[in-house]
């Protein structure tokens, strides 16, 4: 027993099993590729590869995989690097966990850097491994001759990826790997569409080579070397959201679809309401919402909806009745905003049951030390110029909502329905009344930049036709079920008004 455990101390690879997708990568990188680039879904086991791959180069192994000429006699200069988002390199994560697994104990040693949070240099026989991570100024990425990079997980900063590649000018290999998703979509316009590195003057001088995954390859039950429990990839996959299932069952780029709510579409928009809910809207049986999405240049973004007791959620009114993502300015100003909400609620007739602002910029101060809320909350200026303050009407108390993207998108998806699976819509828009909602929830999406190389390491892929679907998702985030109304009905009718268009 003894003298296993030792064997298995000395030489981990040797004892290891590797799913088909694993083995398919060490197999294309036994070829020496300029680049290596594997799109492949989460629990498949992707960090474990080049980790690998690294610990089969520095220590050797007894494992067959591992007899190729790259392995035994290694061409390339003996700096390596790997480089992935700080999470991924810390301790306890998938990095330092595959290290643990992989590479022989006691032949390596590690250091930290300073003031980082983890292990930044690894040291072994005449190798040195340094590890960044992607959040670290691109300068800093420039430094040194390597002869394997690993990049773990999309990197949002192309010129990152640019000076990594430059560091492999001796010779080398550039092993990437991710699961896409809508980051990083250069990786396949570069790269992967490319099928290969080419000059300025078209000409390919590196090859590129393409490994996918499907997460089932890393099942216990259908294939050797699988880890993961057969009910439990399909349960986590069926967690996702539906129009994203295939990419992260796949490990595939989604950056072309784009949309955020690709399921959004034509049941969800309605000319008149069903029977139903003109019966309810009749008998005053429904909720009022009204949501507030301010901004500092181009006009608030004002939406109403009307919940009824089955839970289903129309857009009934909004406002401003123009072309919203054509208008970048105003000039409305709180009191004039305050006097639309107003009127339209009076028209309405019936007990706004929540207000709900958008709780960055609603609590941001706008004039003095005054937020955008604060300042709908104190008495209007007529109340005010009348000496009429304490007894004001007009004061308008909005609530913050809580302010998850992903849970948002998840709730509104959900609402949204979907015919592939017999699922009805809860969540519809009064198409004539909101034409505003409709464009933005058939738009809101990813924005395509022509220079995604120049945006800022760190950041994240810019949403584009946000304001409307914005105010949405506030409404689920905040709670879209009914609630017994209180207070005093009557027969309501649809009335136009001014720039806004609502039901009254």
């Amino acid at each position: 027993l003894i003298d296993a455990e030792k064997a298995i101390d000395s030489d981990p690879l040797l004892f290891t099993e590797f799913n088909p997708y694993q083995l398919r990568c060490i197999n294309k990188f036994t070829n020496k590729p300029n680049m290596l680039i594997s799109a492949a879904p989460n629990g498949i086991g992707k960090t474990f590869v080049p980790v690998a791959l690294m610990g089969a180069i520095m220590f050797g192994s007894a494992n067959p995989l591992f007899a190729g000429a790259v392995f035994k006699n290694w061409p390339f200069p003996k700096q390596l690097r790997f480089v992935s988002t700080t999470v991924n390199v810390s301790d306890n994560e998938a990095f330092q966990t595959a290290i643990q697994m992989l590479w022989p104990r006691g032949e390596y040693r590690m250091k930290r850097g300073g003031g980082k949070g983890y292990y930044s240099e690894i040291q072994a026989n005449d190798f040195t491994v340094d590890v960044l991570s992607f959040n670290q100024p691109r300068l800093e990425h420039a430094s040194g001759t390597k002869g394997l990079v690993v990049a773990s997980e999309p990197c949002p900063d192309k010129r990152i990826i640019s000076e990594n590649l430059a560091r492999l000018r001796a010779g080398g290999i550039f092993y990437w790997e991710m699961t896409p998703i809508n980051y990083a979509p250069y990786a396949k316009d570069d790269y992967l569409d490319k099928g290969g590195l080419f000059d300025e003057q078209g000409r390919e001088v590196g090859t590129i080579v393409a490994v996918p995954g499907n997460v089932h390859e890393n099942c216990r039950q259908c294939t050797k070397g699988g880890q993961l429990d057969h009910k439990q990839i399909e349960a986590v996959i069926a967690s996702y959201p539906y129009e994203e299932r295939e990419a992260r069952r796949e490990g595939s780029f989604m950056h072309q679809a784009g949309l955020i709510y690709q399921l959004y579409g034509d049941l969800n928009e309605i000319n008149e309401f069903p029977k139903y809910h003109q019966e309810c809207w009749d008998k005053g049986k429904y909720n009022l919402a009204h949501v507030m999405d301010p901004h500092d240049r181009k006009p608030f973004a004002l939406g109403w909806y009307a919940i009824f007791p089955n839970d289903d959620v129309i857009a009934i009114a909004e406002y401003p009745n123009i072309i919203y993502h054509e208008t970048h300015s105003t000039n409305d100003t709180v009191e004039s905003y305050r006097a639309v909400i107003v009127d339209t609620n009076k028209d309405l007739d019936h007990p706004i049951d929540r207000m709900l602002i958008d709780p960055n910029f609603g609590n941001t101060p706008k004039l003095g030390d005054l937020t955008v809320k604060q300042l709908f909350a104190r008495p209007c200026l007529d109340c005010k110029d009348a000496k009429k303050e304490d007894s004001c009407g007009h004061r308008l108390l909005y609530t913050d909502p809580p302010d998850s993207i992903v849970e948002g998108h998840m709730l509104v998806r959900n609402a949204i329905g979907n015919p592939k699976e017999d699922k009805r819509p809860k969540f519809f828009i009064l198409k004539p009344n909101c034409p505003n909602h409709c464009y933005a929830m058939r738009h809101y999406g990813f924005k395509e930049e022509k220079n995604p190389d120049q945006r800022g390491p760190g950041t994240q892929p810019l949403l584009v036709h946000k304001d409307y679907p914005d105010l949405v998702r506030y409404l689920y985030n905040f709670g879209a079920t009914y609630r017994e109304p209180s207070g005093p009905l009557r027969l309501v009718k649809m009335k136009k008004r001014g720039r806004g268009t609502h039901a009254t």
